[in-house]
């Protein structure tokens, strides 16, 4: 008979309950309790897992669609390739436990997004419709990070990385001046207890997620950014898991272009052109406060560059292609670089284009994004197929 255990949050006024299977009916079986060394690149002996339970079904439905052979040979080669699960609603724990239902291979860690403060993606406030302030500390403890926390104690022989709130910190760094206060205080909250209940679990490494050199890479920015990663990491403790940053999450930034998208523009004044520069300023800063600045980036879709008006311009980047798959950074004298990983699965739409039905975002049915498009989260195949088809490098097949 199948032991397991049951962990039980509320939203709102929903209960939920997730049955999760006690480490000795595990997915790992047979592999050995993990305990994850954060002082070295753990991605040189680890393979990103496909923590999305439903992605490989909608890449082969996604295939089938295809006319082009080549093409569709090329797609099929992206469900090869792992990305990590986003919590950003309750209900998506569901599809974590589903995941850690498999039978994962010893040498595979699951990523996982904990994205649950519900602040507007690149911190853009000017289209996001109704706002609305991030949920309060208490609740964000209760609904996302007590149960995250609990899943991964019950499968100590699967290896996760987390990337720990895309968009919050740039959300009251670059804010249009509403709440601001408010929206630090929360962070300042929220993030330390996220750190120091996920960063003591033996078997997770965690970065905290950093947003972009175009948003976050202005002299005036820079040490802010800074500051207030060391606050959280030192009132959390400095927690032993702790590995660094995550940077250009969901979002379209090259590695080391050069001299930069926007180099020729107005937006010389931002002194990160790439996420490289970014890191290196960043992380020399990070280092003098006594924080960890290793990292890793998300390449889910930053493959060709040129292709938007603004740093900010985030939502379904027309034109846009596959980056570097998933794997640890190889290139020598970029130690601080831990790897490159798909923050999500490519051909997820981020947002809905339509001003009439939905939700609508301005980004998404401006002038560079590819439209019309769904609504976020939604499978948006024409995407997906441009994404294949301009994927830099190639997709080989």
């Amino acid at each position: 008979m199948k032991l397991s255990k049951t962990l039980v949050f509320s939203f709102g006024i929903v209960t939920y309950n997730i049955v999760s299977a006690l480490p000795s009916e595990g997915t790992s079986a047979g592999c050995q309790r993990v305990a994850l060394n954060a002082s070295t690149n753990i991605w040189q002996g680890y393979i990103l897992h496909q923590s999305d339970p439903d992605y490989a079904q909608l890449i082969s439905l996604a295939a089938g669609r295809i006319q082009d052979e080549t093409l569709t040979q090329k797609a099929l080669k992206v469900a090869d390739a792992g990305t990590f699960l986003s919590i950003d609603n309750p209900q998506a724990f569901s599809k974590l436990e589903r995941t850690l239902q498999e039978s994962i291979p010893c040498n595979h860690i699951v990523g996982v997004t904990l994205q649950g403060m519900g602040l507007p993606e690149q911190g853009s406030y000017s289209d996001w419709p109704g706002y609305k302030m991030p949920i309060m500390p208490e609740e964000h403890k209760r609904v996302y990070v007590d149960p995250l926390a609990s899943m991964i104690s019950a499968n100590p022989s699967t290896a996760f990385a987390l990337i720990i709130e895309p968009f919050t910190l740039p959300a009251f760094i670059k804010h249009d001046g509403r709440n601001l206060s408010m929206l630090e205080t929360i962070y300042h909250a929220s993030i330390p207890y996220a750190l120091e209940s996920l960063g003591n679990l033996p078997n997770a490494i965690l970065y905290l997620d950093a947003g972009h050199g175009g948003l976050l890479g202005w002299h005036q920015t820079l040490p802010l950014v800074a500051s207030n990663i060391s606050a959280v990491y030192k009132v959390a403790n400095s927690p032993p898991q702790f590995r660094g940053i995550a940077i250009n999450t969901h979002n379209y930034n090259a590695w080391d272009l050069s001299p930069g998208e926007f180099a020729t523009t107005r937006e010389t004044r931002n002194y990160a052109q790439n996420e490289q520069t970014y890191l290196r300023l960043l992380g020399t800063r990070l280092q003098q406060l006594g924080v960890p600045n290793n990292a890793i980036m998300d390449t889910s879709r930053n493959g060709i560059h040129g292709l938007r008006e603004e740093w900010d311009r985030w939502c379904n980047v027309y034109g846009a292609g596959l980056g570097r798959f998933p794997g640890p950074n190889l290139q020598p004298g970029q130690q601080e670089l831990d790897a490159f990983i798909w923050a999500k699965g490519p051909g997820y739409s981020d947002g809905s284009s339509d001003s009439v039905i939905g939700i609508y975002r301005k980004y998404c049915g401006g002038i560079d994004a590819h439209k019309p498009s769904p609504e976020r989260g939604e499978w948006f195949q024409e995407y997906f197929e441009t994404l294949v088809r301009e994927a830099h490098p190639s997709v080989g097949v």
